[in-house]
């Protein structure tokens, strides 16, 4: 079931928090081969979603992963219902500055929502994705419009529309040095089941890994008032000493040497080497939170 990874490629993608399964409202099932880097935690069933940023790293909200006694597992099949292949988490690293309780205001501050799940097997095969670097994170402007990508619920309040790969597109309204908020009322939004997913960008580089989903934009249990990302860019440093081998845009792939099957020719990120596996066949589980945290986060995160 499991199948090692070792390729580094473009990165171009949080999940909120909530007590279901679900997708991005207002977006579309994606295709085969498109995100392939996006995943869903499952605990079994999807409670976040996630992105692959090495073969054995998935970078995903702080809150999805905040029980190191009950880590989620990582699939990166479209349909995370009942996934074939799913990963076992080896261990979290959750940002040393999060904290569940730490008050925040609406819309973008600063609520350090950010973590690393690492994996008990790499993934073979799928192209991690291309993190956003600080010097493309000045892009980040009101108006730019976003991917979101996630395995949350499709219809507010129905958590029989969660656990299928979806995207959508919706412009930044508001920013922070940390944060960014997506979506006005009326746009397409994430809901439950969305944190921890990527927010991607094609900024004329290709397209990067900007932000991750954090919580709703207001104390609104309603999937309508908007989402806020942690900013990739924001947080790099840390990022990368943690997960060294990452590929950030218009640098190489930091650590050193690179990893057999990482591209030594790097314009904006990595080049994937030898072998076509596919996404599906390459999944990882994530155990999730407890459903009564997620309750309690609900107000703040958006899944």
């Amino acid at each position: 079931m499991l199948v090692a990874v070792a390729a580094c490629v473009e990165v171009d993608d949080q999940a909120a928090l909530g007590t279901r399964a679900a997708a991005v409202i207002g977006g579309t099932p994606t295709a085969a081969g498109v995100h392939p880097a996006v995943g869903a935690l499952v605990d079994p069933g999807v409670t976040c979603s996630g992105t692959l940023i090495a073969p054995d790293a998935v970078l995903t909200a702080a809150h999805c992963v905040m029980d190191p006694n009950a880590l989620p597992s990582f699939t990166l099949e479209r349909d995370a219902r009942s996934p074939t292949v799913v990963i076992a988490p080896a261990h979290a690293i959750v940002h040393p500055d999060w904290q569940i309780d730490r008050a925040i205001d609406d819309g973008p501050t600063q609520f350090y929502d950010i973590a690393i799940l690492r994996l008990a097997t790499p993934i073979a095969n799928v192209p991690p994705a291309i993190l956003a670097s600080p010097a493309e994170g000045t892009r980040l402007v009101e108006g730019l419009m976003m991917t979101m990508v996630g395995y949350g619920e499709t219809v507010d309040n129905d958590p029989a529309s969660a656990g299928v790969k979806v995207a959508a597109e919706a412009p930044i309204v508001a920013r922070s040095p940390s944060e960014f908020q997506i979506s006005n009322p009326g746009d397409a939004q994430n809901c439950y089941g969305d944190s921890g997913g990527p927010a991607l960008a094609d900024i004329g580089t290709g397209e990067r890994l900007m932000g991750v989903v954090s919580r709703g934009a207001t104390l609104a249990p309603t999937c309508d008032q908007g989402s806020v990302d942690t900013r990739v860019d924001h947080y790099m440093t840390w990022i990368r000493t943690e997960v060294p081998e990452v590929c950030v845009g218009g640098e190489e792939c930091a650590g050193g040497a690179l990893p057999e099957g990482f591209g030594a020719e790097i314009s904006g990120g990595c080049a994937v080497g030898g072998g076509a596996g596919g996404g599906a066949g390459a999944l990882v589980v994530l155990a999730a939170f407890a459903i009564a945290r997620r309750r309690r986060l609900r107000a703040r995160a958006i899944e």
